[in-house]
């Protein structure tokens, strides 16, 4: 890919990375460790085949980042270079709903993010080998296309240099923050007056019912979208929110979706303004031994369904589920997200075998010599301007998130996120458009 942005963006493109571990173990190991860094410890660099390619021995992937960028020391710095984003991944594997805040890649960009820096994770939303990472490829880069555009204009500059790392610690930005006395009102015990509210109602994301931009108006006025869309794109600028990129492995490009705004454009769009879908995780834990046997709640299930609890190579999201419904056109062949109308069919297959563990459990008063953890089902709630509603229609989902913890004083308000979701005709987040 980075021969690619450096073609289609015009600009230099330095990746740094950990070298490759050897192993699965290894690999699980590593990307656990990601976000961790690496201190008091000597890492090696290698330069690759690749121009401005470097593997990063014993690093993280945070620790790679921060090599990186660093102002006195970093690689760039060596090469006479300024950085001006950061581009973590492409990852494989989805981070969708709840699970962004498992996912390696969004908590590397975020922490890029925290140190100033605009970034972006950029996630095939399949963990299987035999996906092919191009669809993510092409996603990526015309996305960054937009956001190479968004940061000139919040910089005014043709070639936009990172200008918060390091830090400017004071005075903190108050307009659509937590800013407390300002934005919001002070909590009663650090107030000197009891008048008032304090409690925003305007603060919740349930779209279309409770949430309010403009008082008891459904919608935002256009003023009010206006400054909402500048306070994101300085937001950005600064590493206060950072951009996660879920791509189906279905998803095609369209020739619509190119740098350039593209309002007023018929073609579908195939990129969506999303927010974190809803994900319900259904482990399932069974006594052992390690192999289920033929009165195991897994087989029972897989001779009733005809789908297996454990993960089958052709299944795009890495689990075995018992419905398939990918998208209309391209249904994945084994394997999908459960929709919630269907809970109470798989419930009903678990529910006679589970009572029947548990009560041969209790007769024998034994705590079992192992467990094995099994990988079960995975529940969808439908949700509106959802990333998992968005990947299920073959687009690819861009969603703005937080770079810090909700109530931290650098954090949006929930109203200024909520306008993140305007859409342009593409898909892409309105707010990249100036």
């Amino acid at each position: 890919m980075i021969s690619q942005v450096r073609q289609q963006l015009g600009c230099e493109a330095v990746i740094v990375q950990p070298s490759a571990a050897p192993g699965a173990a290894a690999a699980a190991a590593a990307a656990a460790a990601a976000v961790d860094y690496s201190f008091d410890q000597e890492l090696q660099i290698t330069p690759q085949l690749e121009p401005h390619t470097y593997s990063v021995h014993g690093a993280s992937a945070a620790d790679c980042v921060l090599c990186a960028v660093d102002q006195k020391a970093g690689l760039l710095a060596a090469l006479g270079l300024s950085p001006v984003l950061v581009v973590v991944g492409v990852h494989r594997g989805p981070a969708l709903g709840s699970d962004i805040d498992s996912c390696a890649a969004v908590a590397v960009a975020r922490q890029a993010a925290q140190l100033g820096l605009p970034a972006v994770a950029s996630c095939l939303a399949s963990p299987s080998a035999a996906a092919s990472m191009q669809p993510a490829v092409d996603a990526t880069l015309q996305l960054l296309q937009r956001v190479v555009g968004c940061l000139r204009q919040a910089r005014h500059s043709s070639w936009p240099a990172a200008a918060n790392m390091p830090r400017a610690h004071f005075p903190f930005p108050e307009a659509g923050r937590w800013a407390l006395g300002k934005e919001l009102p002070l909590p009663q015990q650090a107030s000197s007056s009891s008048s008032g509210s304090t409690w925003h109602p305007d603060d919740c994301w349930a779209l279309g019912e409770d949430n309010s931009w403009a008082g008891s108006s459904r919608q935002p006025s256009s003023s009010q979208a206006a400054a909402a869309a500048d306070i994101l794109r300085r937001a950005f600028a600064d590493g206060d929110i950072l951009l996660c990129l879920n791509v189906p492995p279905t998803w095609k490009p369209s020739s619509s979706s190119s740098s350039s705004s593209s309002r007023g454009s018929s073609a579908p769009p195939v990129f969506a303004s999303t927010r974190p879908g809803v994900l319900w995780h259904c482990y399932q834990v069974e006594a052992g031994p390690a192999e289920p046997t033929s009165s195991s709640i897994s087989s029972r299930f897989a001779r009733q369904t005809g789908t297996s609890w454990r993960t089958q190579e052709q299944d795009v999201f890495g689990r075995s589920l018992p419905s398939s419904s990918f998208s209309s056109s391209q249904p994945v062949v084994t394997g999908a997200f459960v929709q919630q109308d269907n809970t109470d069919k798989a419930a009903s297959l678990r529910a006679e075998p589970w009572q029947q563990q548990q009560q041969q459990q209790q007769q024998q008063e034994e705590v079992p010599a192992s467990l094995v953890i099994r990988r079960g089902t995975l529940l969808n709630d439908h949700a509106t301007a959802g990333d998992v509603e968005a990947v299920f229609s073959s687009r690819a989902a861009v969603s703005t998130l937080q770079a810090w913890p909700v109530g931290h004083p650098l954090s949006l308000r929930d109203a200024v996120l909520a306008a993140a979701l305007d859409e342009d005709d593409a898909g892409l987040p309105a707010w990249l458009t100036p």
